[in-house]
């Protein structure tokens, strides 16, 4: 069987096992394992094993990945991103595409402590969009607020990518922390001020919040601290621990 048979087979093998509904782990190694049967060359999955063992198992740059998997598990289930996406969302009510720009700061949040892309999209859609839908805010907007705020995880450190970059590379991941902390934190800021600056131009996309939504500035202070400032105390413990 030629090269271009066989990665066309696997290509296929993929596209089937991802519409049928199987985990990607399970997918991806599955296609691996078709393939080398089909092909009739099992021999190379001696290779796997060699990589896992000698490349993987003895790496503990890669120890942090489920450390911060779990964590995120934690600020999902708990409850602690609902709560801060209710209270942006009540603060920024008097700013015309507040609901947005909740996202987009708490998106930000969320690529700070956990660094999963996938994992904040997720979240962010099941907090975000049916409320964002019935304000009135336009469908794409909402989507697109939701998607591109969420692959902040990329960047914004704990990046999951950037730990395996570093392990593969002579920076260390403090370095690489270090060196993506800016560039991702102007993006955010930047989803922000598009979506300001839109919402003012095309009011008809982000209308404003009806007025019997809007809270006291004492309680929305009290909101503030109880549910904020906990999950910004560990990003800065975090981060400054590992910077430091």
């Amino acid at each position: 069987m030629t090269p271009e048979l066989i990665a066309v087979l696997m290509f296929g093998l993929l596209l089937l096992g991802l519409f049928l509904g199987h985990p990607l782990a399970f997918v991806l190694g599955g296609t691996a394992v078709l393939t080398a049967i089909i092909a009739g060359k099992p021999m190379v999955l001696g290779i796997v094993i060699n990589r896992i063992f000698g490349d993987v198992l003895d790496n503990y740059t890669l120890i942090a990945i489920p450390l911060f998997v779990l964590m995120a598990r934690f600020l999902s289930d708990s409850g602690v991103t609902d709560r801060m996406f209710e209270t942006l969302r009540l603060m920024l009510s008097q700013v015309r595409g507040g609901l947005a720009l909740a996202v987009v700061f708490i998106s930000i949040l969320l690529a700070a402590t956990t660094g999963i892309i996938g994992a904040s999209i997720t979240v962010m859609g099941v907090m975000a969009l049916r409320p964002m839908l019935q304000y009135g805010y336009a469908p794409s907007l909402t989507s697109g607020v939701i998607a591109a705020s969420g692959c902040l995880g990329i960047l914004i450190p704990p990046s999951i990518m950037l730990i395996l970059m570093a392990s593969y590379s002579p920076l260390s991941v403090g370095e690489l922390f270090a060196g993506s902390m800016i560039p991702g934190v102007l993006l955010g800021l930047s989803y922000a001020l598009y979506v300001y600056v839109i919402s003012v131009l095309r009011p008809d996309l982000a209308p404003a919040v009806e007025p019997d939504e809007k809270v006291e500035r004492g309680t929305l202070l009290r909101m503030l601290a109880v549910e904020a400032l906990p999950p910004l105390v560990l990003i800065f413990g975090i981060l400054g621990s590992l910077l430091a």
